[in-house]
């Protein structure tokens, strides 16, 4: 009996056995259910999206597009290098912005002509590449117009209106006004006339978001979409791949005319409706020729440039709607890496024209 009882205990024990082996059978499968999922959460940990910050500047709202994984925002990373382009965008409003008499701009249109000021290497920088594109277009770009758009009442809070009167108080041609000079770890600059004042709004934009898209670059970023005021750089590539894709709008109504696929490139637009006031039935934008000290009125809505940095397409822009359409044209088809897509008044409607590489690549 004991043995059989033995017997009938062993094979008692092996079948109570039975259910142990198929808890950790079950274990297993958990554990390889938890795996899975781990990994399909790790898959969705590293897949790309699209994270959007932002942050009013400059008149408008700079706007950041970043492609990152989850992980990455998780870990704060994508959040510390848009918090950090953001400040780049602020630094430049700071430094340039002619409403602040404390900033670099309004502290040189008060004295610089008078004496050197001092002012921080960023704005050196706007100052030094606005003078190589006066000198580029001719004069067609010219920083040293803001005597000329507060008498047509611009930047002034002031209605606006075609002036009774004029003061000839026109910058030089070929943007000489502004005398720049480095001595030590000191960046100076100095009007060589007085009653020139400077205006940076035709580059300080582009150059603001350079400075931001570096950043980002800078941050580890691998795609993203720099926004501000008109202005883009379009950063490696969006999440899905492929190109950022970037509308030209109608500068008299609703709707795109023309749609760009970029990566790593720059674009801007100016244009006159922007800021304008009608009188007399016609129109004044904004946008000033500095050979004149009028409104431009060569017939271009507006101009939007492709480019290789924003600094570049912002000041371009600005100076092709002051050109016309075919001066503006020959000069980007000069330009290595230059296009432009310009709106022009046709029957009095927009009429798209565009330089040759545009024509070429979408068929416009």
């Amino acid at each position: 009996m004991d043995k059989i009882h033995s017997s009938i205990s062993h094979a008692g024990g092996a079948n109570a056995t039975r259910p142990r082996r198929k808890g950790a059978a079950g274990r297993l499968g958990a554990a390889a259910l938890a795996a899975a999922l781990g990994a399909a959460f790790l898959g969705l940990g590293l897949r790309p999206g699209e994270w959007r910050y932002g942050a009013a500047a400059m008149g408008t709202r700079a706007t950041l597009t970043v492609v990152g994984t989850p992980i990455e925002r998780l870990s704060g990373k994508l959040g510390r290098a848009a918090g950090k382009a953001l400040g780049e965008i602020a630094e430049v409003e700071r430094l340039m912005s002619i409403y602040r008499p404390g900033s670099d701009i309004g502290r040189l249109n008060s004295g610089g002509g008078e004496r050197e000021i001092a002012v921080d290497r960023r704005t050196y920088e706007a100052l030094e590449r606005a003078g190589e594109f006066a000198r580029l277009t001719g004069g067609a770009f010219n920083v040293c117009v803001l005597a000329a758009e507060e008498e047509w009442g611009f930047k002034t809070g002031r209605a606006r209106k075609v002036p009774s009167s004029r003061r000839s108080r026109l910058p030089l041609p070929g943007g000489r006004d502004i005398a720049l000079r480095r001595e030590g770890g000191a960046f100076l600059a100095r009007f060589p006339r007085r009653g020139t004042r400077a205006d940076l709004g035709g580059i300080a934009a582009g150059y603001a978001v350079d400075r931001a898209a570096a950043a980002l670059r800078e941050g580890g970023v691998r795609g993203a979409l720099v926004e501000s005021g008109g202005d883009c750089y379009c950063l490696g590539a969006p999440a899905r791949g492929g190109a950022w894709r970037v509308g030209v709008r109608n500068p008299r109504g609703d709707g795109i005319l023309a749609t760009l696929d970029l990566v790593d490139r720059a674009v801007a637009t100016s244009g006159d409706y922007c800021d304008y006031f009608i009188e007399g039935g016609k129109r004044y934008s904004h946008i000033f020729d500095p050979r004149t000290g009028r409104p431009a009125g060569r017939g271009v809505m507006s101009a939007t440039v492709l480019a290789d940095s924003c600094t570049a397409a912002d000041a371009l822009a600005t100076a092709f709607v002051v050109m016309g359409e075919r001066e503006a044209i020959r000069l980007a088809e000069k330009l290595p890496r230059t296009e432009c897509i310009l709106v022009v008044e046709e029957d009095g409607k927009p009429a798209v024209r565009a330089s040759a590489g545009i024509r070429a690549g979408k068929g416009l």
